[in-house]
């Protein structure tokens, strides 16, 4: 049967196995089972298949004169035979449907080249014998809608291989689409030859491989005449609307397809430029498409025309491809734009926004018909609202950015931007969710919120508007009066283009979602901090009244950030605020703003610190033996200070002997001088007993104060008393001192870091107090107060003995020390590494959950620097069991934290040398590893 040859042969072309039989046999296959009828009138008769015999043959057939060939008596027979369940229209739809296949794979270079050459053996006897473009044709005309799409498909695929193959039209279509073009309207099948047409442009501009701009060259030009008489014919000449009124009609059906035309001629216009009008024809009479906008045809034609519209101002051809940059290059597209620009805001000018109705019916999945019984509110379409208003937006930009003077543009842009707020004002009061609009700058932000790519485009051209008007402005500064310059300001406002309040506007619709808004605020795509600092370091004047009081200066900036960082959903439990933590009833709430006091808190504790060091640590240190030694300065040397900067601070061997021999001094004595240089950097023992001393003494104080703060709380005992009551919890006087006086000690930490002793984990320190103070801020913030004083507690009991134990590690009091540096291992390993994971951590993993079952993003925030804290924890921790071990072993209790100072030891004679060094020749110590080669 047919049928299943068909199958099989679609089932090989599918899987791009070779064509076992001879190219006849498929091609006789493929040939399509319809003739005209003998009136000439195009109709499609369904019939068998005609004989092939005596038809001409190609010249690679010509050696298969005695290949077996089914007659068309054999197919004919199979055909009446074949299953009741596949129908002559099946069969013709699989047909068609291999033909675009087999044109595929034709161009597919994966496929081998032997086989792809047979499909175009297939074609060559499908053209020349079968005839089936003409059957196609004819097929194009069927009242079967999905016969006609599918020859219309298959007709664009077999014309646009032959011209991409043989660099030549397909005469019978041409014939066709000039006949059908040129007898517009009496000619019906208009619709099925602007298919194909179209089909075969997007073709081409979708092909990767051939010289686009060539062929499409060789299609239209035959067609440009034709195809601008057929804009004028269709769009104006003949135009009736009672004929557009149905989407269904015949005459809308070819109005559409011509839209659908009109789009792929702009796409080609901005990709290949080419000289020819069709192409031009939208810019120049785009009066035709504006007046059709504003008739009475069907909703559906006038939102493809206007979409279409949108798509030439924006001088986008299709998705996924860039598009724009040919603009700036081509005079012609330039001159088109601005004649399309006029058009527009002309017709805008004549209130042609008001015969626009956008409050068509909606549509609805399975149809475009709501049920009777669903309670259905109408309200404008927002997708041709947005494109409308982009239209005259992108025409206002585009003209003003060429036009040379105030006066040219003024006028026009006042009325069009009124016209413009106007609609803009009609349509979204409709809108259930809208609310009144006082300001004109928030229109945007309404109107486009829902496409950024539109925002975008919007928000670029009401700059570029307003930028050119700033322009004409300080051109003009020094005859402008200050009544004239808030007049400008106002103008900017009620005009709705003002871009600081613009942007105000925006932030503020976007609020809702911090994780949106944190996007836009970092991305170095939008550089909104960058702007939000221009903004508020700028001295230009907002008008209060028209902006609703929100000033564009730094207080409003900061006040506006503020309340997003402040926003109840990241520190309060659900369905709490800030108004429930007011002072009340005897409770006392902990304030955010309190935690300003920490910073004075903290000069208060350097001012403690410096105090104590020099009138407590040094007596003390000396009390313990400890010396004030002076270090002794290498003598200055360029050569060598350079090295030591730029290369290295401990040199190689052989790198130090090249040094030698620039210095012109002996090898001992450039190490002497490096000895010497190194232990500069290195803080003295005595610097070092004095910080210890203040760490030991505030971590020692903190203990004592926190344990008397603690003792008699229930939650010192019962952890789950931390959470009884939350958040609602008062603030003890006690709690709160136990809170500055942490804070301010950690800032007072950071403020020191540059000069205190610099040890080998010194970024871990710096996220030690960075994550301290945060968690401390925190939870002072969301009243974690109880666990907060816990987590301290635990930490202080710990750290004075590491500082007791350094104190008397740098008096040489070993045994005090090793004893002292026990038992602050054993305090660290139970507060640190079983009582903070397995209490603390469990306390505010867990325990939070019981009480509330919608954590806030709050829980996250803490709980995650507090596992950053346990991580420090574990990394201390190795640390310590590497010192405990080396102890135990070795009997050697160092800091492996800690910089030994070298020793230090010169001849007298090595220092009358060292002084006679810098006199010798100085280099620069890029050559130096170079001289220890000579």
């Amino acid at each position: 049967m047919k049928i299943s040859l068909l199958q099989q042969m679609y089932k090989d072309v599918l899987v791009g196995l070779p064509l076992a039989k001879e190219s006849r046999y498929y091609a006789s296959l493929l040939n399509l089972c319809i003739e005209q009828s003998p009136g000439g009138d195009e109709s499609c008769n369904w019939m068998h298949l005609p004989s092939t015999n005596g038809g001409i043959r190609s010249h690679q057939d010509a050696d298969m004169a005695d290949a077996v060939v089914p007659t068309t008596e054999d197919i004919s027979n199979s055909f009446t035979n074949m299953n009741s369940s596949f129908s002559p229209r099946e069969v013709m739809l699989l047909q068609l449907t291999l033909i675009k296949m087999v044109v595929v794979k034709a161009e597919c270079q994966e496929i081998e080249f032997n086989t792809r050459q047979k499909y175009c053996e297939i074609f060559v006897l499908l053209l020349k014998e079968a005839k089936i473009d003409s059957n196609l044709i004819c097929l194009l005309g069927s009242y079967d809608q999905l016969l006609s799409h599918m020859a219309s498909k298959s007709l664009a695929s077999l014309v646009y291989f032959q011209l991409k193959e043989e660099n030549t039209l397909n005469v019978t279509w041409l014939n066709f689409s000039l006949k059908t073009l040129s007898g517009f309207p009496p000619n019906t099948q208009v619709a099925e030859c602007l298919w194909t047409l179209t089909t075969i442009i997007k073709d081409i501009l979708t092909d990767k491989v051939v010289p686009k701009a060539g062929i499409l060259q060789k299609l239209l030009a035959p067609l440009d005449a034709v195809l601008e008489g057929f804009y004028n014919s269709i769009l104006f000449h003949r135009f009736d609307s009672h004929h557009y009124s149905s989407p269904y009609s015949e005459a809308a059906k070819s109005l559409i397809s011509f839209v659908d035309l009109l789009e792929a001629l702009l796409a080609s216009r901005i990709e290949l430029q080419l000289p020819l009008r069709c192409q031009r024809v939208l810019f120049l009479k785009v009066s035709y498409v504006l007046n059709l906008i504003s008739s009475s045809i069907h909703y559906l034609i006038k939102r493809k025309l206007i979409m279409l519209l949108k798509k030439c101002v924006l001088y986008k051809s299709r998705e996924g491809v860039k598009s724009g940059s040919l603009f700036l290059q081509t005079p012609s597209l330039y001159e088109d734009m601005l004649t399309l620009s006029n058009a527009v805001l002309q017709v805008v000018n004549l209130t042609w926004f008001n015969q626009i109705p956008l409050g068509e019916k909606t549509s609805y999945f399975g149809g475009c018909e709501a049920l009777p019984e669903e309670d259905t509110q109408g309200g404008s379409d927002q997708t041709v609202l947005r494109a409308l208003s982009l239209v005259v937006l992108k025409a206002l930009e585009f003209k003003f950015q060429n036009s040379a003077t105030e006066a040219e543009i003024k006028g026009d842009f006042q009325s069009s931007m009124s016209q413009l707020l106007i609609f803009w004002r009609s349509h979204l009061k409709s809108l259930p969710q809208s609310h009144p609009v006082v300001h004109h700058c928030e229109w945007l932000s309404l109107i486009f919120i829902e496409q950024d790519d539109d925002m975008w485009e919007a928000a670029k051209a009401l700059l570029l508007i307003y930028l050119k008007f700033d322009r004409f402005q300080h051109d003009a500064a020094a005859n402008l009066i200050q009544k004239e310059e808030e007049t400008w300001n106002f103008l900017t406002h009620a005009g709705g283009y003002n871009p600081h309040c613009i942007f105000l506007f925006f932030l503020e619709k976007i609020a809702f979602d911090s994780t949106v808004l944190l996007d836009f605020l970092i991305s170095s795509e939008t550089c909104f901090l960058e702007y939000l600092v221009r903004l508020a370091l700028s001295s230009e004047p907002v008008d209060e009244h028209r902006c609703k009081g929100k000033k564009t200066s730094m207080a409003h900036i900061l006040k506006t950030l503020n309340s997003w960082f402040w926003w109840e959903n990241i520190w309060m439990p659900i369905n709490c605020t800030w108004a429930d933590f007011v002072d009340r009833d005897g409770l006392v709430f902990p304030k955010p703003q309190q935690l300003y006091a920490t910073i004075p808190y903290a000069f208060v504790l350097l001012f403690i610190r410096f105090f104590s060091e020099r009138y407590v640590a040094i007596p003390l240190a000396k009390a313990l033996g400890i010396k004030n030694v002076r270090r002794v300065k290498p003598q200055p040397n360029p050569v060598l200070e350079s090295y030591f900067r730029e290369c290295s601070k401990h040199p190689s061997q052989s790198e130090i002997q090249g040094l030698a021999k620039k210095c012109n001094c002996t090898v001992r004595l450039v190490e002497k001088w490096f000895r010497r240089r190194r232990n500069l950097e290195i803080p003295t023992v005595l610097r070092k007993f004095q910080e210890a001393f203040w760490r030991f003494s505030f971590y020692l104080t903190s203990s004592i104060v926190g344990f008397i703060f603690l003792y008699d709380k229930p939650w010192f005992y019962d952890i789950w008393q931390t959470w009884v009551g939350y958040p609602f919890q008062t603030v003890l006087p006690s709690q709160y001192w136990y809170y500055m006086m942490e804070i301010g000690f950690y800032w007072s930490l950071l403020f020191t870091l540059g000069i205190d002793n610099r040890r080998k984990d010194f970024l871990a320190h710096v996220v030690h107090h960075l994550a301290a103070i945060g968690l401390m801020s925190g939870s002072w913030c969301g009243n974690y107060v109880r666990v907060g004083t816990l987590v301290m507690f635990v930490h202080d009991t710990a750290d004075f003995w590491l500082e007791a134990a350094k104190m008397f590690n740098y008096a040489h009091w070993e045994k005090t020390c090793n004893m002292l540096f026990i038992i602050f291992s054993i305090a660290f390993f139970i507060t640190r590494i079983i009582l903070f994971p397995f209490w603390i951590l469990r306390a505010t993993l867990y325990l939070p959950t019981y009480y509330s079952t919608t954590p806030v993003i709050a829980y996250f925030f803490f709980n995650g620097q507090l596992l950053i804290l346990q991580g420090l924890h574990l990394y201390w921790g190795s640390l310590i069991f590497k010192i405990l071990k080396r102890f135990i072993f070795l009997k050697d209790l160092k800091d492996d934290r800690s910089d030994e100072e070298e020793e230090d030891s010169v001849t007298d004679n090595e220092e009358e040398s060292i002084k006679n060094v810098s006199k010798n020749g100085c280099g620069s110590s890029k050559h130096l590893l170079n001289s220890s080669h000579h």
